[in-house]
């Protein structure tokens, strides 16, 4: 049996249960769809799991505000490995890293953003 995670919600119905554990899963839309909330949330179902969450924010998305309006609390926000890298080489290695520890989820909100920005600058450059 495939483990998933849960919301509880809707979008269980949609996901068939929920996302799985041990494969990427990949929302995407346009800005203000609601892929931070996503994240944020199960990032809170998790949490509640008593399990351990990496959150690796590339866009300044992350907020602790909205964390607690969602239901967070500051012990289930000692659970979260929060970083911000600067670059996409930071991000890979904060990935790499947050793999080796026991994290039961790692988001990464936006997961392409700084790679875009890589890309970007290199063309421009060239």
């Amino acid at each position: 049996m495939i483990k998933k995670l849960p919301l509880r919600n809707i979008l269980d119905e949609l996901l068939r249960g929920g996302i799985e554990f041990g494969v990427i899963s990949n929302f995407y839309g346009p800005p203000g769809s609601g892929k931070t909330n996503l994240c944020l949330l199960y990032t809170l179902s998790c949490l509640n799991n008593n399990s351990l969450v990496a959150y690796i924010d590339t866009e300044n998305g992350f907020s602790i505000e909205r964390f607690f309006q969602l239901g967070g609390t500051r012990d289930l926000l000692k659970k979260v490995y929060y970083e911000k890298p600067k670059n996409f080489k930071e991000q890979l290695k904060s990935i790499r890293k947050f793999e080796k520890v026991d994290v039961q989820l790692i988001v990464v909100d936006s997961l392409v953003s700084l790679y875009r920005l890589e890309i970007t600058r290199e063309n421009y450059t060239e």
